[in-house]
């Protein structure tokens, strides 16, 4: 699934416009379904994880900035109270183990 992808995707090779217009789409499926479908147990998680990555978005924009320096990359790792690996391993998935979006 396209989530999945996101998650496992180099940090870098992320397109933060895509992905944008991709959750957009995907919250008004579940709000169409929330209106059109009877209760179910799978509604819940899709919006679940369509919200979080709709909280993703903006903090993907931010830092994938070509302007971020050293020292900007220090300043986050300060607010989220942990070091960011930026290797072979800094994919979405791992920002969000972190939880990033939490300290917009």
């Amino acid at each position: 699934a396209q989530v999945d992808e996101w998650n496992g995707a180099p940090f870098d090779a992320l397109d933060p416009e895509l992905m944008q217009k991709e959750v957009t789409k995907y919250a008004k499926t579940v709000s169409q379904c929330e209106k059109g479908l009877a209760p179910n147990t799978a509604l819940p998680i899709l919006k679940e994880r369509v919200e979080t990555f709709k909280g993703m978005v903006p903090v993907v924009v931010s830092m994938r900035n070509e302007a971020l320096k050293e020292h900007h990359w220090k300043q986050i790792e300060e607010a989220i109270g942990s070091a960011i690996e930026r290797g072979e391993g800094f994919t979405l998935g791992y920002l969000l183990e972190l939880r990033v979006s939490e300290f917009k």
